[in-house]
């Protein structure tokens, strides 16, 4: 195989073959495979082409693409650092094997985490993106059930887009979760108006022959560039700003401040850290000064009057 020659394809393929043998986690191989997505559809979308020379692809083209994945796509800041880093230790494996002339990621700084905090949705504004769909149709009784099940479940995209039908149990409330981040299958749970959902487009879809829950007009399965596409289309009409994982941050934050405790929406969301969990607790945090002003204790005092208030005293404290 030439050096000049080399795809990105095979690159990919020669990495992943490189992480097996050292016994990488699934996760990890996961994550190969969905940075190797996200760089094909670019180079599909700039290039007309989902496969180029390794050597062709230079630095400033590198920084677009990890500006397009976080500006276009929504992805987060975290998510774009791990497909930097996979990126990079690839091309890192490339130059050690003498494959690649050198690393275009050398000279491209690692993007950093906005100091932004991440702002969730309110209950209003997603109520907002689900009066925007048209219930009188099929994709807009889907898109329905999309925004409700992002909501109430915080699944993943990914995790929403292979749902089987075969996974779902209306009788228990819940969906098994087959292709999670972790590799290990995991529970989702929904709510009876989320079923109510679930009935309704059942029964509109019919006869399908995609084993799929979500599926287009047309019967086909969708994948998480669909559903990105199609909630950021949604989010358009109502002017407000919003992507599939922006949900799921969401229904975090909203479970919590809705009484759940840290370690049930751990277990919710499917993370196998607590630390991402207790950060959607600090948000929930913020929502504590509003409360406190509709409930403060000290609200019920009379202290307008003087009788109310403490005697003066001659002496001042010692």
């Amino acid at each position: 195989m030439k050096t000049n020659n080399l795809s990105i394809k095979d690159a990919f393929l020669l990495y992943t073959n490189h992480c097996k043998s050292s016994g990488r986690k699934t996760s990890s191989l996961k994550l190969n495979a969905y940075a190797e997505s996200h760089l094909a559809d670019y180079l599909e979308e700039k290039l007309g082409k989902r496969d180029v020379a390794v050597d062709s692809l230079d630095r400033f083209f590198l920084r677009a693409f990890l500006i397009h994945l976080r500006e276009d796509q929504g992805l987060s800041d975290s998510t774009v650092q791990r497909v930097y880093d996979v990126l990079s230790a690839m091309f890192r494996f490339l130059t050690r094997e003498e494959l690649a002339k050198d690393n275009p990621l050398e000279k491209v700084a690692k993007p950093k985490r906005s100091p932004n905090p991440i702002k969730p949705l309110s209950t209003e504004q997603v109520q907002r993106l689900i009066d925007a769909c048209d219930w009188q149709t099929f994709t807009g009784l889907r898109n329905v059930l999309v925004i409700a099940l992002l909501f109430d479940t915080g699944v993943r995209a990914t995790e929403l887009c292979t749902i089987d039908n075969c996974d779902l149990d209306q009788a228990k409330y819940r969906i098994l979760l087959r292709q999670t981040k972790s590799g290990q299958p995991r529970f989702a749970y929904f709510s009876q108006v989320v079923s109510h959902l679930l009935t309704r487009y059942l029964s509109a879809r019919g006869t399908c022959d995609c084993s799929r829950l979500i599926v287009t007009q047309r019967g086909g399965p969708v994948d998480r560039h669909w559903l990105h596409s199609t909630v950021h289309r949604i989010g358009e009409k109502t002017g407000i700003p919003v992507h599939p994982h922006l949900l799921r941050h969401s229904c975090a934050v909203t479970s919590i401040r809705n009484g759940s405790d840290v370690s049930a929406v751990m277990r919710l969301l499917g993370h196998n850290n607590p630390r991402m969990t207790l950060h959607y607790a600090q948000l929930a945090d913020t929502h504590v000064q509003e409360i406190h002003r509709r409930t403060s204790p000290a609200d019920r005092l009379t202290v307008d009057d003087d009788l109310h208030l403490p005697p003066k005293s001659d002496h001042q404290d010692e």
